[in-house]
């Protein structure tokens, strides 16, 4: 009786046991916010115009008169385009009478050469004078400089010509020539100004005192 007894007990422990609810979930936060409506104020409508940001003001590197201008306002040009021309004739001048130089010097140090060879030669033999070795060896030396800064006046003069084109650095568009055909312009003074068709702004002309109450972000 006693086994029978302690057999139901431990049935009803299990049944309990089994019957025992599971935990609920822990109660996790809620972030809120309360949205509110504000009043937004209506600044009415203006006009404006989209421009592009960025625009560079081009010039020629060389003083000169203008030929001929190769582009007109609203034309679309890319990195290298030739925008305007200078007469070329004081840069093609200079340039034939830098090469005229170059070609004097030249013929002195071929002869330069050829002396200081020769003085060479004779002071090898012994029948030379070592002071007229020094004088050919000094002549030709400095005939060398010479020959140096003459190659250096015909680049230079090379430059020149070539500045009296004036093309773009970037791509872009005309918007506007600030220099007729005919006119003298000197050097690095606005010609024509080139914007940048990748970037746009708008801009609108505001009434006074209309700008402090337009929001940050705007």
């Amino acid at each position: 009786m006693k086994r029978l007894t302690a057999l139901l007990a431990a049935s009803l422990l299990l049944v309990a046991c089994s019957k025992e609810e599971t935990p609920p979930d822990p109660v996790r936060p809620v972030l809120s916010m309360q949205v509110k409506s504000e009043d937004q104020e209506n600044l009415g409508r203006f006009a404006g115009t989209i421009q592009a940001r960025y625009e560079s003001n081009l010039g020629f590197r060389v003083p000169g008169r203008i030929a001929r201008r190769a582009v007109d306002v609203g034309a679309e040009v890319e990195k290298g385009a030739l925008l305007a021309v200078l007469d070329p004739t004081d840069q093609q001048n200079q340039l034939r009478a830098a090469q005229g130089d170059l070609a004097r010097v030249q013929a002195q140090f071929i002869n330069a050469q050829a002396n200081a060879r020769r003085q060479q030669e004779l002071f090898n033999r012994g029948v030379g004078a070592q002071a007229q070795l020094d004088v050919a060896q000094t002549d030709l030396k400095t005939t060398q400089a010479t020959l140096d800064q003459a190659k250096a006046s015909v680049n230079q003069a090379k430059d020149q010509l070539n500045y009296a084109e004036l093309r773009t650095d970037h791509a872009g568009i005309v918007t506007a020539w600030n220099a007729e055909a005919g006119q003298v312009v000197s050097a690095g003074q606005q010609v024509v100004t080139l914007a940048r068709p990748d970037i746009k702004e708008a801009v609108i002309d505001l009434p006074a005192g209309l700008a402090e109450r337009l929001p940050p972000d705007v």
